[in-house]
């Protein structure tokens, strides 16, 4: 039996606006993923986010300011 493929995205906006996700793997290179964090913690999703997280102490409480007052979860890519 094939796979259902229910969704394709040509981008991760298109991803983050989709309502029935509730969270997002970023394994985005490091300059870029604080600006979709922040997008996909904007739209309501938790994140599960590679390390480094962000590039500075600034981008980090940014995001975790945001997460909690939308009650969200971060998550980071730490392998053990």
């Amino acid at each position: 039996k094939q796979p259902e493929i229910k969704y394709v995205f040509g981008s991760y906006e298109e991803l983050i606006q989709l309502e029935e996700i509730e969270a997002i793997y970023l394994p985005l290179p490091t300059n870029i993923r604080f600006e979709f964090a922040l997008k996909s913690l904007q739209a309501g999703k938790h994140i599960l986010v590679e390390k480094p997280a962000t590039v500075d102490e600034q981008q980090a409480a940014t995001l975790l300011n945001l997460a909690k007052e939308k009650n969200l979860m971060i998550m980071d890519g730490t392998m053990w």
